[in-house]
């Protein structure tokens, strides 16, 4: 058992979930968790982010993209926390499975900013597992109030210049808003408030792309609560 995955942390697990099934707030319960079982920066994090309850869980895998991409699939591409996730991992931050399946990080970086070279990287892992598709075309979505949002409009411009697919990228007051209003494609992103008000089947695509370019381990929190 990883050292994260404590006795005290799988403790908190158990108890931060049935509280929330019991609909207390959560961040009330995070704290008083948290501090209950004298959790670190990181295991707080990942609790956060990576427990919801069953129900929760059980809707946001329904929505996860059953099978392969469908050949000329649209891909509106929650670009930021795409990246993020792909420079924490590269980065060596904790990186792991939440309980609804989906990839997160811990190091508390989104919304603050970030080291250019991760972020390059990060469109250039995104970049070669996407030519490997079957034609998709890109919209990404980028929020404009980011402290790196122009920065990273370059970065994907220029990364995905020239590739076979057709690429957007767009600066938005929110991502979240624009993304929540599409009807017609594919959402990327593990972002859990957006995946519950959207509409499209999600992919998970930094994890499909860290999946494709190294060979993974993740710590997975669904494993705390074995059903």
């Amino acid at each position: 058992m990883h050292t994260l995955l404590s006795k005290s942390f799988r403790e908190a697990a158990g108890d931060y979930r049935h509280l929330l099934e019991k609909g207390y707030p959560e961040k009330s319960v995070h704290k008083l968790v948290g501090d209950r079982y004298a959790l670190s920066g990181t295991q707080r994090t990942m609790l956060y982010r990576g427990i919801a309850t069953p129900g929760e869980a059980r809707k946001r895998r329904e929505k996860l993209l059953a099978g392969s991409i469908p050949e000329k699939a649209r891909l509106f591409i929650d670009a930021l926390n795409v990246m993020l996730t792909i420079g924490s991992y590269l980065n060596g931050n904790t990186v792991y499975l939440s309980a609804d399946g989906l990839l997160r990080d811990a190091s508390e970086i989104h919304g603050k900013a970030f080291r250019r070279d991760l972020l390059e990287r990060s469109a250039r892992i995104l970049a070669s597992h996407i030519k490997k598709l079957p034609g998709p075309s890109l919209v990404f979505v980028i929020d404009a109030p980011s402290t790196q949002s122009t920065y990273v409009r370059n970065i994907l411009e220029n990364t995905f210049m020239g590739m076979h697919q057709e690429t957007d990228v767009l600066l938005v007051p929110s991502a979240d808003a624009y993304l929540k209003k599409m009807r017609d494609g594919i959402l990327c992103t593990s972002d859990s408030r957006l995946i519950d008000a959207a509409i499209l089947p999600v992919l998970d695509l930094a994890r499909a792309c860290l999946e494709y370019h190294y060979e993974t381990d993740w710590l997975d929190l669904d494993t705390l609560f074995p059903e």
